[in-house]
């Protein structure tokens, strides 16, 4: 077109100058511009403060070229402009990738002399280097003649300066976290993430780029970097000195936005995860307010508004920087809260209706929980208390001893028989004898349970006051370790006294015995021993008081192992029984003794037929099982070749039941005696009671417990078979415990030696329940 073969020969004199031709500056430009290498780059415009130069940035600046060439320095205006524009067509990359290099426009601003123009079509004129024109008389201030090619470098510095600050904050920040932090592993990742920090800020302080990915992700509620950044980054350039502002503000180089969680599918399960935990708790926050309930309301919002916080926070982060794991559990179906009421019941009925609407709570609690054997559990024990609650309504006694009941319940109020007793009897008539019966039999099962719980709180209430004086005494003698000693036995009895006082049966076998009812070894030596032994007639006053003496001693021996044997078997009526007799015997012994010294005259006594119940019974055992204990073996005769030295000897024994397996086993060896002691306990099965019936009982009356020494065969030697013992057990009818020494025998030949053993069970097997033996119990009437 006409507009491009104008003549630029006047434009030139008029811009340039008139001597263009040693102009080496200029001559130096268009030879870059028309080879596309090196030389000094082209002159910028000169900004209102001074920066230094900074390199072209649409290609890399390659070494310095030779002098221009001589037809270069020859181009006429049509060669200057067809080399113009091929210079300015020659980059083969697209219009997308121009626009988004940094300072692009500003460039080409100035190679075409516009401020802040940009090139949008090829049909514009191709840009002509603008070069401001010398000043004849410059100030003495005025600014280097080469400035920075233009302001857009002020756009990575702010950018770098405020990257250098978001990462110093984020590293404060995590730091502070770390010290926070009492988790290990958690600790560690907020160390790793400041030492991040600071290494990327030290990169953005020095000018280098640092890529937002690099970035470590920011904690909830921290600010996100992104916004800050594009604000920054399109702030437009300060305006020069020798243009007019720009009309319209230059196109912002766009920042990298953060990744989507929609395009990474790690990321959007984390997402759905988060979502459709806060939605739960959003759930449980409504039904909470319908319940009216503001405080489980108030923790359920405040965790939805968390889990708000989480998912906005989702764009800042990776989604390899999140543990699902650390990510809060589902909450539980909402369910309002049951408040006990553990406040004393004014009526025994009003007791039962608290203590069953607790265990229907209860159930309910579990059924939700998906528990349902402790569901069915506490469904049976409401039940209980409902039946005990229809026969209270009907004037029935109750027998509050076997209803459940917690620990933290109060005790139930007695009941009050009413007159809805006569009423349900005079309703019932007709079967007035039946329902006689069966409400003295109930009336007689309340009356002894009420007896046997009171038996109990005395007894431990007794207890408890024994070792509070032992205290005290132990406190005034001095010895405050023995003081703090029995202080801290008797404020153990505090639970078992409150359980006695809630209608409940307490276990007495591992209570402590207090110190008054404990006797000596020293105090139940005889003192007058030697008087029994010189004197002969029974009118002899000291002999008469030795021989009370060692009755009374003897007396007061069974009374205390009595009461020991009963407090294991839990029978607190014979332990109260035992301790008045052992305690009367002591302070007749006490009375024998201070006559005897003083020399006074002998106090009438008599003595009485007593009845001792039988306690053979050992509660360590279970029902089912029978303790073998293998004690020793005397004088075992060795076989032929063995000295006394090789003995290595051993003990197979064989129960004869049951009679179709009959249990079998052997103890370990003994080594390096005749006579050795094994010591070794078995423990084998004889069913239950109810299971084994007479059937024990009488296989032990026809076969005995055989017990067999073998000594061990060395090197090509078996095991010798040394003799066999045999040890009845038809003892255990009458007796728990037998002991026993068998003669070893082969076959009705005796050997020589003897095996010793020992048999434990419950209780004896046959029926003793009313066993007793008479007892003379010396008595002294004074």
């Amino acid at each position: 077109s006409s507009e491009w073969s104008m003549d630029f020969s006047h434009m030139e004199d008029a811009v340039y100058g008139g001597d263009l031709e040693n102009d080496a500056e200029l001559l130096a430009e268009l030879e870059a511009l028309a080879g596309g290498g090196g030389g000094a780059p082209p002159p910028a415009r000169r900004t209102a403060a001074a920066a230094p130069p900074a390199p072209p940035t649409r290609r890399p600046a390659p070494a310095p070229a030779a002098p221009p060439p001589a037809p270069l320095r020859q181009l006429g205006a049509a060669d200057l402009e067809r080399a113009l524009r091929a210079d300015a067509l020659e980059d083969g990359e697209d219009d997308g990738q121009l626009e988004l290099k940094e300072g692009l426009e500003d460039e080409l601003a100035a190679l075409i002399g516009e401020e802040g123009g940009v090139v949008e079509e090829e049909e514009r004129p191709p840009p002509v280097p603008v070069r401001a024109a010398p000043s004849s008389a410059p100030p003495a201030d005025a600014p280097p003649a080469l400035p920075p090619r233009g302001a857009s470098a002020a756009v990575p510095q702010e950018e770098g300066q405020f990257q250098a600050g978001y990462l110093r904050r984020l590293g404060d920040h995590y730091a502070k976290m770390q010290a926070a932090e009492t988790n290990e592993l958690k600790a560690n990742r907020y160390k790793r993430s400041v030492d991040k920090c600071r290494e990327l800020e030290k990169r953005a302080a020095s000018g280098r780029a640092v890529d937002e990915a690099e970035f470590p992700p920011a904690p909830p509620g921290f600010g996100a970097l992104s916004a800050s950044v594009a604000s920054a980054a399109s702030a437009p350039p300060p305006p020069t000195s020798q243009a007019p502002p720009p009309p319209a503000a230059p196109t912002a180089a766009p920042v990298a936005a953060p990744p989507e969680t929609s395009g990474d599918p790690k990321m959007q399960q984390i997402k759905d995860l988060l979502t459709r935990r806060r939605d739960l708790f959003i759930a449980n926050a409504k039904a909470a307010v319908a319940a009216r309930d503001k405080e489980a309301a108030t923790e359920y919002v405040a965790a939805s508004k968390q889990f708000d916080e989480a998912i906005a926070a989702l764009d800042t982060v990776s989604a390899d920087d999140i543990d699902p794991a650390e990510i809060p559990p589902s909450p539980p179906p909402y369910r309002k809260k049951v408040v006990v009421d553990n406040t004393p019941a004014a009526t025994f009925e009003e007791g039962l209706q608290k203590r069953k609407a607790r265990f229907d709570a209860m159930a309910e609690d579990y059924k939700a929980k998906g528990d349902d054997r402790r569901c069915r559990m506490n469904q049976r024990q409401a039940a209980a208390y409902a039946d005990a609650i229809k026969a209270a309504a009907r004037g029935q006694p109750v027998t509050v001893a076997e209803l459940p009941s917690l620990p933290d319940m109060p005790p139930l109020p007695k009941q009050q028989m009413k007159g809805g007793a006569s009423g349900a009897a005079g309703a019932a008539r007709p079967k007035a004898a039946a329902a006689a019966s069966v409400s003295a039999s109930s009336c007689a099962a309340a009356a002894a349970s009420r007896s046997g719980t009171d038996q109990q709180l005395a007894f431990v209430e007794e207890r408890q006051r024994q070792f509070k004086v032992a205290a005290l005494a132990a406190k005034n003698a001095g010895n405050m370790e023995l003081a703090k000693k029995y202080l801290t036995e008797a404020k153990g009895f505090d639970r078992m006294i409150a359980a006695c006082r809630a209608g409940l049966n307490v276990d007495i076998t591992n209570t402590p015995i207090p110190p008054q009812v404990t006797t000596s070894k020293a105090a139940l030596q005889p003192t007058m021993e030697g008087e029994s032994q010189r004197a002969s007639t029974s009118d002899d006053g000291d002999a008469v008081l030795a021989t009370l003496e060692k009755d009374l001693i003897t007396q007061v021996q069974v009374a205390e192992n009595n009461r020991l044997r009963f407090t294991r078997l839990g029978d607190v009526a014979k332990v109260r029984q035992f301790e008045e007799w052992a305690k009367a015997a002591k302070q007749d012994l006490m009375l024998i003794r201070e006559v005897a010294r003083r020399g006074l005259r002998t106090p009438k006594f008599h003595r009485e037929q007593r009845q001792i119940p039988s306690a053979d019974f050992f509660p360590d055992l279970a029902e089912d099982v029978l303790e073998l204990s293998i004690l020793n073996a005397v004088d075992v005769p060795l076989p032929a070749g063995y000295e006394p030295q090789h003995a290595n000897l051993y003990v197979r024994y064989t129960l004869p039941y049951p009679t179709d397996t009959p249990q079998t086993g052997k103890t370990k060896y003994a080594a390096g005696s005749r006579s050795p002691n094994w010591n070794e306990t078995i423990v084998l099965q004889i069913g239950s009671k109810k299971a084994r019936g007479n059937k024990l009982l009488r296989v032990l009356k026809r076969l005995p417990l055989k017990l067999e020494v073998y000594q061990k065969g060395g090197f090509l030697r078996s095991d010798k078979l040394i003799g066999t013992g045999e040890c009845k057990l038809d003892g255990l009818e009458t007796k728990a415990e037998v002991e026993e020494g068998a003669p070893l025998k082969d076959g009705r030949k005796a050997t020589g030696g003897v095996v010793s053993a020992r048999v434990r069970i419950r209780e004896p097997l046959g029926d003793t329940k009313g066993a007793a033996r008479s007892i003379n119990w010396l008595v002294i009437d004074a």
